[in-house]
């Protein structure tokens, strides 16, 4: 999906795991990579790996020579983690909406689907993975990394992740005197054309929501809407932390606001819905777009399910958009068609 005539590249490799890293696991994994990330970085590579529930993440992108060589640094360092194995420092306490913003990743897992021994936990697991751009030469010094790779390649992709169509309502304590609400709002559908719709959504939403509940409201400093990818679930997310209005409050200002989308979609101009669409297309444009941001993008299309000539199929979704069809993807935002997930610093109320 990407050119190999280049000097950068990504390797992605995931695996799934009998169960999640607790928190001190993670801790270790992490301290256990520090060393090679450095290294990584001076050969002009990004190094990172996550943790999400059960699924393990270690991504890397940059250039790809030195790739092979940091690939099996990084496995062997995340291997030989043990009880015994040093830990991170703890972490500077993150503001609320922050604190939402690391926890909705495993959240949006845990509603897709309704241990502390890291070598067991190795031996059991299924990986997969996506190399990108990656020239010949490259791959043939993978042998070696990809022998080390520990588990069983899984030659069955698991289904791709959705939220059930329902409204859900997790709360994290953030010990904080401030309050803070994350509503997440995925596709009613996970075909491209959804995706397409969405994605001009979230671009048309972004600054009058912003105007309506930072400058007008005036209910918080951290006003934001944006369009994310997670699990290759596509979705809306708005989030708000404000000192005063409780969680529950601001989801009432959020859906008065959805409520009025149509009205700003009728109100625009043929000439400025064109330059929306443009503006959208351009973002996918092989001169705009960065192997580090292509390859994000094909890496959640991989996991839903979508085919290597994705960036085509969306560039053409969004060619296809017009103000009938973007009506009618608002109309699903609102009903919540594709169900809803609220993070927020409050328990739930007693109807959603």
């Amino acid at each position: 999906a990407l050119p190999d005539s280049g000097d950068e590249g990504a390797i992605y490799l995931r695996w799934h795991m009998e169960a999640a890293a607790t928190a001190d696991l993670h801790s270790r994994l992490q301290r256990s990579l520090r060393q090679t990330q450095q290294d990584a970085r001076e050969a002009g590579v990004e190094l990172s790996f996550n943790t999400t529930g059960t699924q393990w993440l270690l991504k890397l992108t940059g250039l790809q020579e030195s790739m092979p060589g940091i690939l099996e640094h990084a496995l062997k360092s995340l291997t030989q983690v043990d009880a015994d194995s040093p830990r991170s420092e703890p972490e500077t306490p993150l503001i609320p909406i922050r604190q939402l913003l690391k926890a909705l990743p495993e959240h949006v897992l845990q509603y897709a689907h309704s241990g502390d021994d890291a070598k067991h936990l190795w031996t059991t697991s299924r990986w997969d993975g996506l190399a990108l751009g990656l020239n010949q030469q490259t791959q043939s010094a993978m042998g070696l990394a990809l022998s080390r790779i520990p588990g069983v390649a899984d030659n069955q992709l698991p289904a791709p992740a959705t939220i059930t169509a329902q409204k859900h309502w997790s709360h994290i304590d953030s010990a904080s005197s401030e309050h803070a609400l994350l509503l997440c709002c995925p596709t009613a559908g996970q075909n491209i054309a959804d995706e397409a719709a969405w994605r001009l959504l979230a671009q048309l939403c972004q600054t009058p929501f912003y105007q309506r509940l930072r400058v007008e409201l005036q209910l918080g400093y951290a006003v934001f809407s944006a369009l994310r990818q997670m699990q290759g679930q596509t979705v809306i997310l708005f989030g708000v932390q404000s000192p005063s209005a409780r969680p529950v409050e601001v989801l009432k200002h959020i859906q008065q606001f959805l409520s009025s989308i149509p009205a700003l979609i009728e109100q625009l101009d043929e000439f400025s819905l064109r330059q929306h669409l443009k503006s959208l297309a351009e973002q996918f444009d092989d001169a705009n777009l960065s192997s580090k941001d292509a390859a994000e993008l094909l890496w959640q299309a991989k996991l839903a399910g979508h085919s290597s000539d994705y960036l085509e199929q969306l560039l053409a979704a969004i060619g296809q958009l017009d103000r009938q069809t973007l009506l009618a993807a608002a109309q699903r935002l609102i009903n919540a068609e594709g169900g809803w997930l609220c993070l927020a610093s409050d328990p739930a109320p007693e109807t959603l």
